[in-house]
């Protein structure tokens, strides 16, 4: 096909392909938009089987030229989407060149007219003695400098036998009597191997604080501090008090970070408690958004931190979202 494919083009061949009307193939490619969107926003990576991945990537803000003045101007941190092609659709793409084979050129069959020889480029003379010269200056200085660390001991040297108190006799005075003459051992307490400290290491993720900027998703902002983009409830659950919808941050205001008592991978009880109760705050502000996807959050929860955590929502979990969340399976990646 040459040229390129629109979005009514791949509507039209959507609809002849499988006798569906276009209303329906419309909805049916705005519900995989979403769904990849949502995926992003959720969990930062959406994989579609036969298709590729799409991934949400964090670009540090960096020096640039602008395009029409050429000026350097500063480009904002800001998140971009990276989608990889499924081995299969690479192959299916590339099919025409399948039978090509890598071939790997020996020296002995290279052709001497098509080698391209550097020749090394002759100095001129006086290049040559300005470096030789340099270079015995270089040497002069080092030998030089070589003694000049001798100067300020020779210096306290000098400045000891000329002020040093001396007996009527013309000898140096000794104090005999004096502690500091005599040589003085110190023992070192030695501290049992066995003993443990008082307090043992903190082997958490201590409280911090993040400024919002331009591009900020609470998702990312978890895998930046907690190396896990899941636990991204948590962090809202925080800040639920001056955060009302999760999915809007206000840039430059500044959000509290919690901390975790063990790191991801070996979270505590209370971590997992608490980051449940995250979840369930996220399902209530889903709730009020009537998003169609909310019942996830309850499931997980109920993964994370048991039928207990719920109890305290009861009235406010809608039955039908527990029924759709008993219904999934599967496992959390929150441990």
């Amino acid at each position: 096909m040459i040229g390129r494919m629109t979005y009514a083009d791949l509507l039209q061949t959507v609809t002849e392909k499988t006798d569906a009307s276009k209303k329906q193939v419309l909805e049916f490619m705005r519900g995989i938009v979403d769904a990849i969107r949502y995926g992003l926003e959720r969990d930062g990576r959406v994989v579609i089987r036969g298709l590729g991945r799409f991934e949400l990537r964090w670009q540090e803000s960096r020096l640039g030229r602008h395009p029409v003045t050429g000026e350097e101007i500063e480009i904002p941190a800001h998140s971009h989407v990276h989608f990889k092609p499924e081995s299969g659709l690479r192959k299916f793409i590339n099919r025409k060149y399948s039978h090509l084979k890598l071939k790997i050129l020996s020296e002995q069959n290279e052709d001497d007219s098509q080698v391209i020889r550097i020749e090394p480029i002759p100095v001129p003379e006086e290049r040559e003695q300005r470096e030789s010269s340099a270079d015995e200056e270089s040497r002069h200085r080092k030998r030089t400098m070589r003694w000049l660390w001798l100067i300020p001991i020779l210096v306290v040297i000098i400045f000891l036998i000329w002020f040093w108190p001396k007996s009527p006799d013309g000898s140096p005075e000794t104090d005999t009597n004096s502690e500091s003459a005599v040589p003085q051992t110190v023992e070192k307490q030695s501290t049992p191997t066995d003993e443990k400290p008082d307090t043992e290491p903190f082997e958490g993720i201590p409280r911090r604080t993040h400024q919002i900027r331009a591009g900020d998703r609470l998702w990312e902002i978890s895998t930046r501090y907690y190396g896990n983009a899941y636990l991204w409830p948590y962090i809202h659950r925080e800040n639920a008090a001056s955060m009302q919808d999760p999915d809007m941050l206000e840039i430059g205001k500044t959000i509290a970070i919690p901390p975790l008592a063990r790191r991801p991978g070996q979270l505590s009880a209370t971590d997992k408690i608490n980051i449940a109760d995250g979840y369930l705050k996220v399902y209530l502000a889903y709730q009020q958004k009537n998003k169609t996807m909310r019942h996830t959050y309850l499931w997980v929860a109920k993964q994370t931190g048991g039928e207990a955590v719920l109890e305290e929502y009861t009235g406010q979990i809608d039955e039908e979202d527990m029924i759709r969340a008993s219904a999934l399976k599967g496992n959390v990646m929150i441990h």
